[in-house]
Order: structure tokens, then sequence, then C-alpha cells
């Protein structure tokens, strides 16, 4: 995957989503993990989407509304999703 500039600066991104998915900035880039999971490095793919590393089927889009971000959307490799709101 080739990183794409992200729309909002990554601090932006982190946080608690739905109180079992974290996003974190480690050493400059974002890092997703789901409650009793490992944590896996974020590629930005889109300017508010995301790919990861070590899985390159699922994606993260994030909901953005105006500088704030709202949801995150984990859309797997078979097309099945899960939601979840920002904290």
């Amino acid at each position: 995957m080739t990183p794409v500039a992200t729309a909002l600066p990554i601090d932006r991104y982190a946080g608690s989503y739905d109180g079992h998915r974290l996003v974190t900035v480690d050493g400059g880039r974002l890092s997703y993990q789901r409650a009793g999971s490992p944590k896996v490095s974020m590629i930005a793919v889109g300017p508010n989407e995301f790919g990861f590393e070590e899985g390159p089927g699922a994606r993260i889009q994030l909901a953005v509304a105006g500088s704030k971000v709202t949801a995150l959307k984990l859309v797997r490799g078979d097309s099945s999703s899960g939601e979840a709101p920002r904290r």
C-alpha cells in the first residue's frame, strides 16, 4: 500500500470508539486495537480511510464532521462491517 495524506492531522483520529476500539498515535503513526487484541499499524489509503500493514484486506473509514472525527467503521475483506461512535 502506498500511504496518502490524511484530511486531518493524525492526532485528531486518535480516541476511543464505542469503548471497545482504540486508535492511538505511536511513533508518528496511527495504530488500531480492539479490546483483547494486539495493536496493528494503520496506513492512510484515503483522506479518512486506513488500511492495515498486517491485513491489507480490511479498512477503517473514519466519519468526519468539520474538524472532528465522529465514528469509526471497520470494513472487513468479506465486505461485512461494524460501526462504532466516538466516545
